[in-house]
């Protein structure tokens, strides 16, 4: 599963370089031993020109129908290249970067060498990087970056080709055509990198995320919470789940976040906080939540019934977790042979602690789908929840390119509709700032016009 982790970095110091380069010092080896002032002349060294990357690079919001017409460089698959550091240079640039757009991609392993060996030859006094297949063709050192930058874009094109092939395959089916053959022509419009901007998903996910869908791959916690989200909104909506509630990953990621028993006794997260509360005014009865076991690479869902003090969750293995009153359960999607979300059910002792436990575990009571193949746990976990929650069909595997392609729409759908509404506010607000106002009123129309673009 892909996890996603967003750096913010301050302005860093600026490095003193006779200090640093050409001393004979060894760049650190552990990313976050790096000093500030380090990190930064590392990263300036490695930023791609705006004016070259504007001209050189598909804009994020181009169309996918136009990203795949694009012709972008070849790739080498040169089998042997000159050692790393023979292709770094203590003389400067002495080349036409234009020229890159006509030349093919030195080969992968050549690129993440140089990667990997960017941080101490810049310490080493390294001016410029050689082109393996152009002697003494010296160009700046950013073109690293540049390098890396652009096989991202190579694999992005051939991904969504992939995606668009997959769609192809199954529009011949009966039972999918009508949602393949709208998935086919979202996906056409969908931008190729554009922001997501869908309730469960973070500020840096792009559209790119979406490709998981459309195809056999695992999915990642974004798009898991992207989808529990839409299903927690929709038990929100429905007049028969007042009392249910449909947490994301942020619940479960609260409670492992517990070192020690003890730590129930103090003041909860506010979520967990919320949630309590609620438990304790008779509001919430029922609460489901995924769950991920990183070990197994696996999803799988949770129903907690705090009126019936019942944990439920997949099949049995009639084991019982040592120091601990909860038995264990297996996993949501009854794969033989593994093994017990013990850690997940150990964290579960804020129920004992914090809501007057213990809950019984029912095991292998919740209602799910039973998966094939080591993949599609990411689409059954969320059906389990859907299924039992609000009534939709039991995924099997029969309608697992239909799930897939269905959430592909869904989350197309949402990311639409945010899009419209956001448009619609800027609009609104542009129109109001222009009517004649007095100043007071319009302060207060800039905060709120504020507030709801950020939200």
């Amino acid at each position: 599963m892909a996890r996603e982790y967003v750096t913010v970095y301050d302005e860093p110091p600026p490095l003193d370089e006779q200090h640093w380069i050409g001393t004979g010092k060894f760049f650190p080896s552990d990313r976050s031993s790096i000093p500030p002032d380090l990190e930064g002349y590392y990263r300036g060294k490695l930023s791609i020109p705006d004016d070259f990357r504007t001209c050189t690079f598909p804009h994020d919001k181009l169309t996918i129908d136009a990203f795949l017409n694009l012709s972008l460089p070849i790739q080498s698959y040169a089998l042997v290249h000159p050692p790393t550091s023979t292709c770094f240079s203590l003389y400067p640039p002495n080349e036409d970067v234009n020229r890159l757009i006509t030349r093919a991609l030195p080969s992968r392993q050549f690129v993440n060498s140089m990667s990997k060996a960017f941080g101490q030859q810049l310490l080493n006094g390294s001016l410029s990087v050689e082109d393996p297949s152009y002697k003494m063709s010296r160009l700046p050192l950013w073109v690293v970056q540049y390098w890396l930058d652009m096989y991202s874009v190579v694999d992005a094109q051939a991904t969504w080709r992939k995606c668009l092939a997959w769609l192809d395959a199954h529009a011949e089916l009966t039972a999918t055509f009508p949602a393949v053959q709208q998935a086919r022509a979202r996906l056409l419009l969908l931008p190729w990198n554009g922001t997501l901007g869908i309730p469960g998903a973070s500020t840096a996910a792009t559209t790119r995320k979406l490709t998981r869908l459309l195809g056999d791959e695992e999915l990642c916690d974004t798009l898991i919470d992207m989808m529990v989200s839409h299903l927690s909104k929709r038990a929100q909506e429905d007049p028969n789940c007042q009392e249910v509630t449909i947490e994301t990953l942020r619940f479960v990621n609260d409670i492992t976040k517990v070192k020690s028993a003890s730590e129930y006794h103090q003041l909860s997260t506010r979520v967990l906080q919320r949630l309590e509360e609620r438990v304790i005014a008779g509001s919430l009865r029922t609460l489901y939540f995924p769950a991920y076991l990183e070990a197994q690479r696996h999803w799988l869902s949770f129903k907690l019934n705090f009126e019936a003090k019942e944990l439920s969750y997949g099949k049995p293995l009639n084991a019982v977790l040592k120091n601990s009153s909860l038995p264990i359960a297996g996993d949501s999607l009854s794969h033989r042979g593994m093994p017990p979300p013990g850690e997940i059910v150990r964290k579960l002792q804020w129920l004992e602690k914090r809501l007057n436990g213990p809950f019984k575990n029912l095991g292998d009571s919740l209602p799910h789908g039973r998966q094939q193949d080591a993949t599609s746990c990411g689409i059954c976990s969320p059906n389990t929840i859907s299924h039992n929650a609000l009534g939709d069909p039991m995924w099997t595997c029969s309608r697992g390119v239909y799930e897939r392609v269905n959430w592909f729409n869904i989350l197309c759908e949402l990311r639409e509709s945010n899009t419209v509404r956001y448009i619609h506010q800027v609009s609104a607000g542009i129109e109001k700032l222009t009517m004649p106002t007095d100043c007071h009123r319009n302060s207060r129309h800039l905060e709120d016009w504020s507030e709801s673009a950020d939200s």
